[in-house]
Order: C-alpha cells, then structure tokens, then sequence
C-alpha cells in the first residue's frame, strides 16, 4: 500500500514485468489521482474501485478500467 487518508486507498501490485496501481476511494469520479500515480510509479495498467460507478467504465488512453465497488465486492 503506498498511500491511505479517510477515503483514499492506493496500492502498487507488480504484474509480471509491470505494475499496477489499484486506486479505492469513496465518491470517486475522476481518473487524476490514479493517473498522477501511475506516471509516478511507472505503471502500466491502472484499476479504480469507486461507489460512483454504474457500470464497467475503460479508459484507453490511459489504459485505466473504473470498477464499480458494487461488483468488486463480488469477487
């Protein structure tokens, strides 16, 4: 885990020879922070766990999947 406040979790898993940054938050609507840290890390694939989502939500630029925690729970 690299970072923790009240609503904000972030964690760095390695992925064979890349990384990614998993992004768990509450009221989460944005890409930024998961952005910012992914650049920072080097990542290559970045995951957010939000209440906010509806549905299963891929941005391809950058290469982010949005996660509704509603399904994530189901895991």
């Amino acid at each position: 885990m690299i970072a923790l406040k009240a609503e904000l979790i972030l964690f760095l898993l390695p992925a064979g020879e890349s990384k990614i940054v998993i992004e768990v938050e509450v009221n989460k609507k944005e890409y930024k922070q998961v952005i910012q840290t992914a650049k920072k890390v080097k990542a290559k694939y970045g995951i957010i766990i939000s209440d906010q989502s509806d549905g299963l939500e891929y941005n391809q630029e950058q290469n982010t999947l949005k996660i509704p925690l509603r399904y994530f729970v189901l895991i």
